[in-house]
């Protein structure tokens, strides 16, 4: 885990944020999403 790979992760965070509130999704769809973007950046990681 280098530190890269967090500011990946907050750059992925922003955007997802942003697309999250532009389609007016819910919390719990758009907290789905980044998970699942984080748990993929872990398997392509190792």
């Amino acid at each position: 885990m280098d530190k890269s790979f967090y500011v990946k992760m907050f750059w992925i965070f922003i955007i997802l944020t942003l697309v999250g509130c532009f389609l007016k999704l819910p919390v719990g769809t758009f907290l789905s999403l980044f998970m699942a973007t984080l748990y993929l950046t872990k398997l392509l990681n190792v």
